[in-house]
C-alpha cells in the first residue's frame, strides 16, 4: 500500500484562499510520483488534518483502512 503525503504549508496563497482548491492542490501534488492508496496532510493553521483513501469499490476502500493498524 503506497501512502503520501503533502505539507499543507507549502500551499500557495492564491490557493488557500480559493474556495475548495486546497483538496486538489494537495492531490496534485502527490500525483507526480506513484499513484497513491491513501493521501493525507496534518493541517495547517485553521485547516484540519485530512486522510484520503482511494479505492475503485467501497469494500476496497474498507479493506484498506483495515490494513490500517
Amino acid at each position: 500500500m503506497l501512502v503520501l503525503s503533502y505539507n499543507r504549508k507549502n500551499e500557495s496563497k492564491s490557493s488557500k484562499l480559493k474556495e475548495n482548491s486546497s483538496i486538489s492542490w494537495g492531490i496534485s501534488s502527490c500525483l507526480k510520483s506513484d499513484t497513491p492508496d491513501i493521501i493525507y496532510h496534518k493541517g495547517d493553521f485553521g485547516k484540519e488534518p485530512m486522510i484520503i483513501v482511494f479505492g475503485a469499490t467501497p469494500t476496497e476502500v474498507v479493506k484498506k483502512i483495515k490494513m490500517i493498524k
